[in-house]
C-alpha cells in the first residue's frame, strides 16, 4: 500500500489497509508488529542540506511535513487508541 503523498496519507487509507493486513492474522498471533515506513519532517530549503550539491527532490518534497503533521495528529492518536493500537519508533521496537 502507497501513502506516499498527501492525498493517499489519510486516516481512512490507514484504516483500510489495518484492516487488510490484520484480518490476514491469526488471533494467536499476539502481540503484532506492522511497520509503516515514513519519513516525517520539515522539508529542506535550496541552502539546507545535502551532501556538497545540496538537497536533492526527495529531502525538499513537502510531503515531509504532511506526514508528520498526520502522524502527531489527535485524529490519528484517537483512531490508535480506539483499536488498541500503539505507535512505536525504531529505537523503542530494537529494545
Amino acid at each position: 500500500m502507497n501513502f506516499n503523498s498527501k492525498a493517499n496519507l489519510t486516516l481512512q487509507h490507514l484504516r483500510t489497509v489495518l484492516s487488510t493486513v490484520l484480518s490476514t492474522i491469526t488471533p494467536s498471533c499476539s502481540p503484532v508488529t506492522i511497520e509503516l515506513m515514513v519519513h516525517p519532517g520539515y522539508p529542506n530549503t535550496v541552502s539546507d542540506g545535502g551532501c556538497g550539491a545540496g538537497p536533492d527532490n526527495f529531502s525538499q518534497d513537502k510531503s515531509r511535513r504532511w506526514e508528520l503533521e498526520f502522524l502527531i495528529s489527535d485524529e490519528l492518536k484517537h483512531y490508535l487508541s480506539e483499536e488498541n493500537l500503539w505507535m512505536r519508533s525504531w529505537e523503542e521496537e530494537k529494545n
